[in-house]
């Protein structure tokens, strides 16, 4: 078993030059291994990236949400896209214990091993993602109250996050508990969808092992990224200073 697998959800529109997506990542997080998650028909040459087709996992498939009542079109693809996420430990039955999702659009520029912490969950604060209908959600979808920073509300959307298989099964099994319903129809029924980005599974996450599981949890105030470039890349000295940047704009 590996110490730590990678898992990317690729939307087929994403799927040109995801080869040198993966070398970077690769390269900067040290992992080999692999799974990306599509329903694109890849075909990649090297041995270490297995391709899973997201209609084997186990959530409705993207149709479902794409029917979902969003005000604007496309959103319920967004969606699809968290889901796909949370069911990695209940769908890909041979991960590794810690696997670390990123998005697809990130490029990393140093060096990212989270899977060498001592704690299970690694969770990064990212101020400026704070957005508060991702904390109604998680109050709604979890019972719990969202956690604060020296009395402030914080945010965990970082576009990557390192998961552990057996947190992540308690997590859907502690949603299921307490609406007494299976894990994707109780999330589903807590979104409000007069609000296009409802939910965030980076928050929910991390607050569930925050709170739920503390023990085995640590906050990671020091991880420094950049979201969108303000459209353009960073430069070369932007980079020194930076572990990713998330690449929107391609």
């Amino acid at each position: 078993m590996n110490l730590c697998d990678l898992v990317v959800p690729v939307a087929s529109k994403d799927c040109d030059g995801i080869e040198n997506k993966l070398d970077n990542f690769r390269e900067y997080t040290g992992i080999k291994k692999c799974y990306i998650i599509t329903n694109a028909r890849l075909k990649i040459s090297d041995g270490d990236t297995i391709v899973v087709d997201e209609n084997d996992l186990k959530i409705p498939n993207v149709s479902f949400f794409s029917n979902l009542p969003y005000k604007t079109k496309g959103r319920g693809k967004w969606l699809f896209q968290q889901f796909c996420k949370l069911s990695i430990c209940e769908s890909i039955l041979d991960i590794s214990e810690k696997y670390l999702v990123v998005d697809s659009d990130l490029v990393f520029c140093n060096e990212y091993k989270p899977y060498f912490s001592k704690s299970d969950f690694y969770a990064p604060v990212t101020p400026h993602e704070l957005h508060v209908p991702y904390l109604h959600a998680v109050n709604k979808i979890l019972g719990l109250s969202p956690v604060m920073i020296e009395n402030k509300h914080v945010s965990f959307v970082s576009h990557q996050m390192l998961f552990n298989k057996s947190m992540c099964n308690n997590m859907l099994k502690h949603i299921e508990n307490i609406h007494t319903k299976n894990w994707c129809e109780a999330i589903i029924g807590c979104l409000d969808f007069n609000e296009n980005s409802n939910m965030s599974e980076w928050d929910l996450y991390a607050n569930y092992c925050l709170q739920m599981e503390p023990s085995k949890s640590k906050i990671n105030n020091d991880l420094v990224w950049m979201h969108d470039c303000n459209g353009g890349i960073p430069s070369e000295s932007e980079k020194e200073k930076i572990t990713y940047y998330a690449d929107h704009k391609r």
